[in-house]
C-alpha cells in the first residue's frame, strides 16, 4: 500500500478525492453484499416455515422477501460495477497523462538506459495493473472480509462449536498463500520483463521493415522474434501453472468443506437437531463462504503479482525527479556557457571526453568537429541536461551551475535540431509550428521558399501529412522541415547537430545561405564536417584536440 500511495503522490493524484470516490463506490457494494448474505436465509424460512407447515401466507411473504433481496442484489451490483468502472477509467486516464508528462519533461537518464518497449509497457500495462489494484482489489478485500464475517456468523449461529471447526478448516485454504504469493510474484516479474523485450523489438522493427528487408535482415528478425515470442509464452505458461495449482488447492479445500457440512448437517437433521431448510441454507452459506475466502486469497495473490509493476513505475517517477531552480532572474537571457574540466563516460569503462575546457560567448557561432564517437552529440545533450552525471562543471552566465537550472529554462532559450531528423506524424503545419505560435501561413511559406523545401512535399500545402517515421519524405527534406521549425521558434541560441548531412550540395548551399542571414546576432553550436556550413561559424573547435579520448 505504501508503494501505491508513493506513486499516487508523485503522479499528483488527490488522495482525499481518491478515498471519497472509494466511499461513494462502496455504498452500493455494501448494500449488494448485505443482500447477498441475507438471501440464503430466506430459503430455510420458505422450506421450514412455509412448506413444512403448509402455510401459504408464509411462503408468499418469504418469497416476496427473497425476490426483493434478489432485485437489490442485481440493481446494486450493477451500480457497483458501473461506479467502479468509471472510477477506474478516470484514474487510469489521469495517471497515464501524468506519467507521460514526466516522460516528456523529466530527467531522461533512466529512459536512455531502458528500451522503448519497457516505457511503453510502463505507460499502459503497468499503470493499468496498478489502477485495477487501487480501484477494485483493495475495496474487494474489504467487501470479502465483511462477507466472510457475515456468512461465518450464520454458520457459527447454527452449528455452534462445529461451525467454528468448519471455519477453521476453511482457513486452511489460506496456508498456501505465502508460497503461492511468492511464486506468482516471481513469475509475474519474469513475464513482465519478457513482454517489455518483445514490445521493444516490435517497436524498433515495424517502422523500418522495408529497409531491414532490403538489408537482408528478414531471416534474422524472424528467428529473433521467434525466440522472444517463445520466451514470453514460457513465462506466461509458468505463471498460469502456478495460478492453476493455487486454484486447485483452494478447490480441494472447498470440496472437502462442503462434504463435511452436508455429512454433519444430515446427521443432525436425522436426530432432529437441525431442520431440513436450515441444512439447505447452510450448504448455500458454505458455498457463499468459499466466495469471499477465495476472493481474499485471489486478491492477495493478485497484489503479489502487481507489486513488480508498481516498482517499475516508481523507477520512472524517481528518475524524473531532480530538484532544480530557475535563473535567479526569470527574464535573464542566456549569454554564455563554459565548461571547466568537463568529463563524461558511458558506464564504467567508456570515457568519452575528459578535462574539456572552452567557453561560448554571446554572438559566437561555434563549429564542433571530431571523429565519430568522440562525444560531439553527447556534449550538446549535456548542455541541454539530457545526460546523467558528469565530472567537472558547466557554468552558465559566468556564475550559475548548470545542475541548478531547470532544463525548461534551457529549452525556452535554445533551439535544437537533432542529427536523427526526428519528425512526428502530423500535418506540415503542426510539425513546423507544434506550439501554435502566432505565426501566419505567409511567414511559414516565406521560410519554406528560402530554405528550398521541394514541391513534392508541398502537394497539399501546409496540410501535407507527414507519415509515421517520416516514410514519405527524404532525409534531406526532413532536415529542412526541422530547420523551418527551429527558425519559426526564433530563439536566441541554437544547437544544430549535422543539420545538412542528408542534403545534396545544391540544397546545402541554399540552406547555408539562409542560415548565414538567420544566425546574425544569435549564438549557437553547429556539429558538422561540411565546409559550407563551417563557413558560417565564427570559430571551430576540434573536440579531439581539447579533451576527446578517442
Amino acid at each position: 500500500m505504501k508503494d501505491i500511495l508513493k506513486v499516487f503522490r508523485k503522479l499528483n493524484i488527490n488522495l482525499k478525492s481518491f478515498f471519497l470516490t472509494h466511499i461513494t463506490c462502496l455504498i452500493p457494494a455494501i448494500i449488494a453484499m448485505a443482500s447477498n448474505i441475507l438471501f440464503p436465509s430466506t430459503i430455510n424460512l420458505i422450506i421450514d416455515q412455509g412448506i413444512a407447515k403448509e402455510n401459504k401466507s408464509n411462503i408468499l411473504i418469504c418469497s416476496i422477501i427473497m425476490a426483493t433481496l434478489g432485485i437489490m442484489i442485481i440493481i446494486f451490483s450493477y451500480l457497483e460495477n458501473v461506479s467502479y468502472a468509471k472510477f477506474q477509467s478516470t484514474l487510469f486516464t489521469k495517471m497515464k497523462q501524468e506519467l507521460f508528462t514526466k516522460l516528456i519533461n523529466g530527467e531522461h537518464t533512466y529512459y536512455q538506459k531502458n528500451k522503448g518497449g519497457d516505457l511503453y509497457t510502463n505507460l499502459l500495462t503497468d499503470l493499468n495493473n496498478l489502477t485495477v489494484l487501487a480501484t477494485t482489489l483493495i475495496p474487494g478485500i474489504l467487501i470479502n472480509v465483511l462477507t466472510l464475517v457475515g456468512v461465518g456468523g450464520f454458520i457459527v449461529y447454527y452449528f455452534g462449536i462445529l461451525g467454528i471447526i468448519i471455519l477453521g478448516i476453511a482457513s486452511l485454504a489460506t496456508l498456501g498463500n505465502n508460497y503461492f504469493g511468492k511464486k506468482i510474484g516471481e513469475s509475474s516479474s519474469s513475464y513482465r520483463q519478457g513482454i517489455g523485450k518483445e514490445t521493444s523489438f516490435l517497436q524498433e522493427v515495424l517502422g523500418k521493415l522495408e529497409i531491414l528487408d532490403m538489408m537482408g535482415y528478414s531471416d534474422f528478425l524472424i528467428s529473433k522474434y521467434s525466440h522472444l515470442n517463445e520466451n514470453t509464452k514460457k513465462n506466461e505458461v509458468n505463471q498460469k501453472r502456478v495460478e492453476s495449482f493455487s486454484e486447485t488447492y483452494r478447490l480441494s479445500i472447498n470440496t472437502i468443506l462442503l462434504m463435511l457440512v452436508i455429512f454433519i448437517g444430515a446427521i443432525q437433521t436425522l436426530t432432529g437437531k437441525l431442520q431440513v431448510g436450515v441444512l439447505f441454507s447452510l450448504t448455500v452459506y458454505v458455498q457463499r463462504l468459499n466466495g469471499p475466502l477465495n476472493g481474499l486469497i485471489q486478491e492477495y495473490l493478485e497484489i503479489k503479482r502487481v507489486i513488480p509493476y508498481v516498482k517499475e513505475i516508481n523507477k520512472i517517477i524517481v528518475s524524473s525527479v531532480n530538484p532544480t531552480i530557475y535563473f535567479p532572474v526569470v527574464n535573464e537571457q542566456l549569454y554564455s556557457i563554459e565548461t571547466i574540466d568537463l568529463g563524461y563516460q558511458y558506464g564504467r569503462n567508456k570515457q568519452i571526453f575528459k578535462n574539456l575546457n572552452f567557453k561560448i560567448r554571446q554572438g559566437e557561432i561555434v563549429g564542433i568537429i571530431g571523429k565519430n564517437g568522440i562525444g560531439k552529440t553527447t556534449l550538446l545533450k549535456l548542455f541541454m541536461k539530457q545526460c546523467g552525471e558528469y565530472s567537472g562543471e558547466i557554468i552558465v552566465n559566468e556564475n550559475i551551475n548548470l545542475k541548478e537550472i531547470d532544463k525548461k529554462c534551457l529549452v525556452r532559450q535554445i533551439g535544437y535540431l537533432d542529427q536523427d531528423n526526428i519528425l512526428l506524424n502530423g500535418t506540415l503545419r503542426e510539425i513546423v509550428n507544434p506550439n501554435a505560435c502566432n505565426v501566419s501561413d505567409a511567414t511559414i511559406w516565406k521560410i519554406i521558399k528560402s530554405i528550398g523545401l521541394k514541391s513534392s512535399v508541398l502537394e497539399k500545402g501546409l496540410d501535407f501529412e507527414i507519415a509515421e517515421n517520416a516514410r514519405n519524405i527524404s532525409g534531406g527534406e526532413a532536415q529542412k522541415i526541422g530547420l523551418i521549425h527551429l527558425v519559426l521558434e526564433n530563439k536566441n541560441w541554437f544547437f544544430l547537430d549535422e543539420p545538412t548531412s542528408a542534403m545534396d550540395e545544391e540544397s546545402e548551399k541554399k540552406v547555408c545561405e539562409y542560415l548565414r542571414k538567420y544566425t546574425k546576432g544569435k549564438t549557437g553550436i553547429i556539429i558538422t564536417h561540411r565546409k559550407h556550413i563551417l563557413d558560417i561559424c565564427t570559430k571551430v573547435i576540434d573536440l579531439g584536440r581539447i579533451g576527446g579520448m578517442i
